[in-house]
């Protein structure tokens, strides 16, 4: 029992004699102020009211925006396709399954071909 209160002993003391140490009247005034949660709290009002400041002339002056945009096709260039025209379907919903898009003639129900 006294080995155990001796060990506590020595932890307080080694303790209590680390946390002493002398702060000068000027660190004492640095560390009230930069703990002190008022004069934190005016800073950080104080550091917003000069952002919504700077916000607020950014959107004073007009804006312009450009854009521009460049296409060059040449005349050699063909926009068909050799063969004719590719098929194209349109998708049923009732069967699931793909129609071919054809117009067709409503009086004879063919085709109509290169219309």
């Amino acid at each position: 029992m006294k080995n155990i209160l001796s060990i506590v002993l020595l932890i307080a003391s080694l303790t209590a004699l680390y946390s002493n140490s002398i702060i000068s009247l000027e660190d004492c005034r640095t560390l009230a102020i930069e703990n002190n949660e008022t004069y934190q709290m005016a800073k950080n009002k104080i550091e917003k009211a000069t952002n919504d400041k700077k916000a607020t002339f950014t959107n004073y002056l007009p804006k312009l925006e450009l854009t521009g945009n460049y296409l060059m096709r040449s005349s050699a260039t063909s926009l068909t396709l050799e063969g004719g025209y590719l098929p194209t379907f349109n998708f049923n919903g009732e069967t699931g399954e793909l129609d071919p898009n054809i117009a067709i003639n409503p009086d004879t129900g063919t085709p109509l071909i290169g219309a």
